[in-house]
């Protein structure tokens, strides 16, 4: 009976650890190509949307948003109220000489290269697609505000989307009015510690999680108004220049670790990384 030298089984063993290897990294390439083509499909699928409802209506039929209806300003976009729908929102990007000039490498994106602003409103249609195709058998709300498509405006497209009310019908508080008031409550920690949970579990990319974009009301569910909670409204979609959080769900977990503990210690919260949750 021969004997099989130790130098080849080494050789053998190690040779077997490679393709191993070699396996699972074609594995995870075959991975990344499958959700990279699923995203040009979804910004494809956003842009067809764009494009067809951009031309599709004259100014005659456009939508007529009043400065009154003004209800939200951000870096990017102004926020108006639908003016014949109580239950949405339209937000309309600001003209590029509405902008505040940024400094660093967004400041040289935004004068340089202009187009990146429509990017980001791909980016977040795109995630919206994503997170609700992902599970057709949802049961609950998105943590994430839906959104309707694209309107012609008289400040030109905006995008429709929902509109997140208190009791009474008007606009709800975000996270940054409630805890600038002083009036942050056991409850509000309790609907935000949802919210997150729910991001999550959904593996939401949230890019800019910052406490003006966390919305607590109502959601109207076409039969009536849904129960109380807090909304992600904005700041959804990975808009990064290297779309780190798209390439799975793990560097996504590391991206929200950081936003919540970036969120807790802007706004006097308390952020436990192990159970995932706030406390005061």
């Amino acid at each position: 009976m021969s004997v099989v030298p130790t130098q080849y089984i080494a050789a053998l063993s190690i040779a077997s650890r490679h393709v191993k290897r070699l396996g699972r990294s074609i594995v995870a390439m075959a991975e990344q190509v499958y959700r990279r083509a699923l995203e040009i499909k979804m910004h494809k699928i956003v842009r067809c949307i764009l494009l067809r409802n951009a031309h599709v209506s004259p100014m005659s039929q456009a939508l007529t948003l009043h400065s009154d209806g003004l209800v939200a300003s951000g870096r990017q976009r102004f926020v108006y109220l639908h003016p014949h729908d109580p239950t949405k929102l339209v937000k309309v990007l600001r003209s590029a000489d509405q902008m505040q000039r940024r400094r660093g490498f967004s400041g040289t994106m935004d004068h340089f290269f202009p187009s990146t602003r429509v990017r980001q409103i791909r980016k977040e249609y795109s995630e919206y697609l994503r997170v609700m195709l992902s599970d057709m058998d949802m049961k609950q709300q998105p943590p994430i505000a839906h959104m309707y498509g694209f309107a012609v405006t008289n400040l030109g497209v905006g995008c429709v989307t929902e509109r997140i009310t208190k009791s009474d019908g008007s606009i709800g508080d975000t996270l940054a009015q409630v805890i600038q008031s002083g009036k942050l409550t056991d409850t509000h920690l309790e609907l935000l510690n949802d919210t997150i949970g729910r991001i999550y579990s959904n593996g939401v990319r949230a890019s800019d999680m910052n406490s003006k974009n966390f919305v607590f009301g109502h959601r109207n569910n076409g039969d009536g108004r849904g129960p109380e909670e807090c909304v992600l409204v904005d700041g959804f979609g990975d808009i990064h220049a290297v779309p780190v959080r798209s390439m799975g769900r793990f560097p996504n977990r590391i991206g929200l670790d950081d936003s919540c503990k970036r969120l807790a210690r802007k706004n006097g919260l308390e952020w436990n990384n192990e159970i995932r949750q706030f406390t005061r």
